[in-house]
């Protein structure tokens, strides 16, 4: 199994990889491990010319980006891996999400996992993946709290308004 684990804090790859060893104790693993989003691109890239895939990205959402291929968070890496391999299960792991983000990870993306750092342990999280293996969804308690607040907001609804955010969010200016 083919697991790419994506974040720009290196020890986070170790307690995930941990994660993965307790959900699947049989099974052997090769961990991808990149620390930005030319990194993913160019692991995925090179995984699809050699004719392997990636069963499951763990990504962050904040991350270097690569704008020369308009991969500017894992958000947008995450839409890169699914169109290139559709059967991959894509997990955010993050510190920090706006509810902006988590919104539109949630309704574009379409992940089958979501937490806050903060709201796991290795052993739940080998539950989380675990329970991901066997075809469900999960969102931790936070993000879903998020989410269903982001819902509940008007201005948050409309597309456009999204758009503005998530520009801003990327550093661009409004004026």
């Amino acid at each position: 199994m083919n697991i790419l684990i994506a974040d720009d804090h290196e020890l986070v790859h170790n307690t995930l990889q941990t994660a993965f060893n307790k959900a699947f104790e049989n099974e052997k693993h090769s961990f991808l491990q990149c620390i930005n989003c030319k990194d993913i691109y160019d692991l995925v890239e090179n995984q699809k010319d050699d004719g392997k895939i990636i069963h499951y990205a763990l990504l962050d959402i904040s991350m270097p980006s690569y704008d020369e291929k308009n991969i500017f968070s894992g958000k947008e890496a995450a839409s890169y891996i699914k169109n290139l391999m559709p059967n991959c299960k894509i997990i955010f792991i993050t510190g920090v999400a706006t509810t902006i983000s988590i919104i539109e990870i949630v309704q574009q993306i379409r992940p089958n996992g979501f937490l806050y750092k903060s709201d796991f342990y290795v052993d739940e999280l080998a539950r989380v993946i675990k329970q991901i293996s066997n075809g469900n969804t999960f969102r931790s308690i936070n993000i879903d709290r998020q989410y269903q607040q982001g819902l509940e907001s008007k201005v948050l609804l409309e597309p456009i308004n999204r758009k503005i955010f998530s520009l801003y969010d990327l550093g661009y200016k409004i004026k």
